[in-house]
């Protein structure tokens, strides 16, 4: 018997999910950063926080495997790299190289996630609809694959409760701000060059999104210098194209209405999303934050680490690890159980 709040002819399609990661304790990884970062490139670019891990691809593989069974296959995308713990054998899961998504190989090895995320339409044999996580994303509660429609079976893009920061032209460089922001209002001016009447353009959450190839194919060549410029920075550059800020407003304007996506406001705080950006200076509100991660299991919670000092990030990595193992103690199908 069909469920009463089931829609009566809309059937999600097979969904990927995309993880971007890296080993930041490979030593080949380590030599590449040191030969590829300047002095100019800021903390929030190339500091050691931005490809520091706490192993949370692990559990967040494990939070899917748990509360998400359904999804078809889980694609990681690196730069060559395995976790050690990751079955490769196991079925439905591919490690894919960034040289199988960049066209031109000197833009390699490639350290920032906005150049490697416009190419994720590229990964071989991907489903058309999927769903892309950073490592840091999890899934807290038990979820459909109706989450990510809406009941007519539009696909929904979740958004922040806040604005988009004003695009700011050209010449005005808003030094005083940091990296990502400065970002998000070159992101905010290339889609009003495209959008005029552009109104409710939102902050992306940081949550899993869903997206669909062919619409990322349709970005790709409208902004195609733009990406290619982004694709040859090695490192975050506030003049990055970011996918998350482009993609929701940009398929609203052109594709057929049933591949528009619906922009979905879920506020930070509630059951349904939990973000938490953890500095120096917050460490002492750690333990509360993560209690509050653990007690309301919210659907979709990420931890943001912009810590420097080692000492902080020691004690980030004790109390963070200690309550992932305990809300997802399980392995998933995709882990290797080692001795």
């Amino acid at each position: 018997m069909r469920e009463p709040d089931e829609p009566d002819q809309f059937k999600p399609p097979p969904l990927d999910v995309v993880f971007t990661w890296c080993d930041e304790s490979d030593p080949v990884f380590q030599s590449d950063i040191r030969r590829y970062r300047t002095v100019s490139q800021s903390a929030e670019a190339a500091g050691s926080a931005r490809f520091r891990t706490y192993d949370e691809l692990r559990y967040s593989l494990r939070a899917l495997d748990m509360h998400a069974p359904w999804i078809r296959n889980v694609i990681l995308v690196t730069n060559d790299q395995t976790p050690h713990w990751l079955d490769r054998g196991a079925p439905g899961v591919r490690v894919v190289s960034h040289r199988d998504l960049f066209e031109d190989h000197s833009h390699l090895p490639c350290f920032n996630s906005l150049a490697i995320e416009m190419s994720l339409h590229r990964i071989p044999d991907l489903s058309e609809w999927f769903l892309y996580f950073n490592d840091d994303f999890f899934i807290g509660n038990t979820l459909s694959p109706r989450a990510f429609f809406s009941p007519e079976g539009q696909p929904l893009f979740f958004v922040e409760n806040y604005p988009l920061p004003a695009p700011r032209a050209p010449w005005f460089p808003g030094r005083d701000e940091d990296l990502m922001k400065r970002c998000h209002r070159y992101n905010h001016r290339l889609l009003r060059a495209l959008l005029p009447g552009l109104q409710d353009a939102r902050d992306p959450t940081h949550t899993p999104q869903l997206y669909e190839r062919e619409g990322l194919r349709r970005l790709a060549r409208h902004w195609a210098n733009e990406i290619r410029a982004t694709q040859a920075c090695r490192f975050r550059e506030p003049h990055n194209t970011k996918l998350a800020v482009l993609y929701p407003s940009f398929v609203a304007a052109s594709a057929e209405p049933e591949r528009r996506c619906l922009q979905r406001t879920i506020y930070n705080g509630s059951s349904e999303y939990l973000f938490r950006t953890v500095r120096d200076r917050d460490v002492d509100e750690l333990e509360r934050w993560l209690a509050e991660i653990e007690a309301e299991r919210p659907n979709f919670f990420c931890v943001n680490d912009s810590v420097e000092a080692p000492s902080v990030a020691e004690r980030m990595l004790y109390h963070y690890r200690a309550m992932l193992e305990r809300m997802f103690p399980r392995p998933s199908r995709w882990e290797q159980v080692l001795p």
